[in-house]
């Protein structure tokens, strides 16, 4: 069976965790707050875990 084919029992699972994941991301707790600050956000492009200076977008 291949990676992308998983059991029907095992497909939410996998969709709730990667969806949790993205609560952890950088960039999307700063979409969230510059929804709540009403300012446009500044996205770094940076995946969990990198620790790189990441440029900002539109820059």
């Amino acid at each position: 069976m291949r990676s992308t084919q998983t059991a029907l029992a095992e497909g939410p699972a996998s969709k709730r965790d990667r969806f949790q994941r993205c609560f952890l991301e950088d960039d999307f707790r700063e979409g969230l707050q510059a929804f709540m600050d009403e300012r446009a956000p500044v996205f770094r492009q940076r995946e969990l875990g990198d620790t790189r200076q990441g440029s900002a977008h539109g820059a």
